[in-house]
This record gives C-alpha cells, sequence and structure tokens, in this order.
C-alpha cells in the first residue's frame, strides 16, 4: 500500500512520495534502549493523514464528505482498485443480474473503501 511504502521510504531515508490527494506524514522513529532493558529497541511506525480546506463556514459538510473520501482514496486505493478488477472479471464470466449477492457486496466493500456512508 502506498501509505505503507511512505513509512518504508522515510525508514530508509529516501525521497518521499508526493501525494495527490491528502497530505500523509508518514512517521518512523528507532530509539535506543532503556537503560532497564539494555537488549530491547522501541520502534515509532506510523502515519498521520489530513486534509486542510478553507471556505465558507456552511460549506463544512461538505468539505467533511470530500476529506473522508481523500483520506480513504489515499489509503485505500489500491484495494478499490483490485475489487474493481474482481467485479470486471466476474462480469466478464458470465450474467450478474441485478441484486446478486456477490456483486452486491463487492459494491458495498467499494462504497466503504471510498469513504462513503453505507
Amino acid at each position: 500500500m502506498k501509505v505503507l511504502d511512505r513509512i518504508d521510504r522515510k525508514r530508509l531515508e529516501q525521497v518521499p512520495v508526493i501525494s495527490r490527494f491528502a497530505i500523509v506524514e508518514p512517521e518512523y522513529e528507532a530509539l535506543p534502549p532503556a537503560a532497564d532493558r539494555p537488549e530491547h529497541w522501541r520502534w515509532k511506525y506510523g502515519f498521520e493523514i489530513h486534509c486542510n480546506f478553507t471556505g465558507p463556514r456552511e460549506a463544512s459538510d461538505h468539505m467533511a464528505d470530500h476529506a473522508r473520501r481523500l483520506i480513504a482514496r489515499e489509503i485505500f486505493g489500491e484495494i478499490t482498485d483490485d475489487l474493481f478488477e474482481l467485479q470486471r472479471t466476474l462480469l466478464e464470466e458470465s450474467y450478474r443480474r441485478d441484486g446478486d449477492p456477490a456483486m452486491t457486496i463487492i459494491n458495498n466493500l467499494i462504497r466503504k473503501v471510498r469513504g462513503e456512508r453505507v
């Protein structure tokens, strides 16, 4: 996943990938061992992801939905692409009627991964 790749790049001190959507700030820190446990190092491995918007107060609901979509795309974008490919493969194999359980599950997963409210 792209987010995890960014953390690895920071850990390896490589050039960070610029995000097109939300702002991703990877965190990686290796801390030397504490005095009471000299053989145990500590690692911090994670990320902070956020969107910054400006606009009128009336647009707050719209901006919140937009931020949800951008953040979901940044985190789950590759999963969404794989779900679309799975859906395309299932449709090519045979006709799927409306209400097909497999297609319903895939559609709901795609909506959830996109950050939509299901």
